[in-house]
């Protein structure tokens, strides 16, 4: 897995698996902080499988919005949905710069 200090600062999408056919997107400006601590209030074992940084925060919440809405008769509860990363992936199209 690629180390925190590779995504270069800046704020990240996430997705985060679940292997219960549950993902979580989100926005975290440390996205391997946001898994730990996800994962404490988790019964089952969470792995980071996507993070894109993007400059700002406010660049990174637009394609968090634009995909909620994409995915949104998905939406499990929350942030969690019933996908995969294949799918965000193809979502995001070529946006995919940083993936774990």
């Amino acid at each position: 897995m690629k180390e925190e200090t590779e995504l270069g600062g800046g704020h990240c999408l996430y997705l985060v698996d679940s292997r219960l056919g549950l993902a979580r997107l989100g926005v975290a400006s440390d996205p391997w902080q946001r898994l730990r601590e996800l994962q404490v209030g988790s019964p089952v074992r969470l792995r980071l499988v996507v993070a894109v940084p993007y400059r700002t925060r406010a660049e990174a919440r637009a394609v968090l919005a634009a995909l909620g809405h994409q995915f949104a008769s998905r939406r499990a509860h929350g942030s969690w949905f019933r996908l995969t990363c294949a799918e965000v992936r193809r979502a995001l199209g070529g946006s995919v710069r940083f993936s774990v």
